[in-house]
């Protein structure tokens, strides 16, 4: 678990001000693409298409912010995320299974609220909804699953 505490420190620190960038910079394309990935989430679908979704849906963010120099560094942090053997299996431990779909299901109500503010050029409301976002998923890691 202190693997995912560090993880998340790490994202945080990069991701909201990518969230911010994203706000701001991104093109009518960008935004749409975002808007699109999120409503692909579905609360009920299965963990793997979930993930593969979900790392889109960060990097299609972070390629908005317009600065390729984050991309290439947030894009190592995802890869860490996204190839963690630790992580995979606490995901996939069917004694998490409950708090597993707890996570997915918020996590696609927040995907989509974070998506409309970033598509609205709304930075604040866009870092709150990614500091909320990393927040909740971190505690569901930390504290709720086994």
């Amino acid at each position: 678990k202190e693997f995912v505490r560090h993880l998340f420190e790490t994202r945080r620190l990069l991701e909201l001000p990518i969230i911010e960038l994203a706000a701001e910079r991104a093109s009518d394309a960008s935004r749409q693409e975002i808007n699109e990935v999120a409503d692909r989430f579905a609360e009920q679908m299965p963990l793997r298409e979930f993930r593969e979704l979900d790392r889109r849906f960060h990097a299609a963010i972070a390629h908005a912010c317009g600065n390729p120099l984050l991309v290439e560094v947030y894009g190592k942090v995802l890869g860490r995320l996204f190839h963690s053997t630790g992580l995979e299996q606490m995901l996939s431990d069917e004694a998490n299974r409950l708090e597993v779909d707890k996570i997915v299901e918020e996590s696609t109500r927040q995907h989509a609220a974070l998506a409309r503010a970033v598509a609205r050029g709304d930075a604040v409301t866009a870092v709150e909804e990614g500091r909320a976002h990393l927040a909740s998923v971190e505690a569901g890691l930390i504290d709720r699953l086994v």
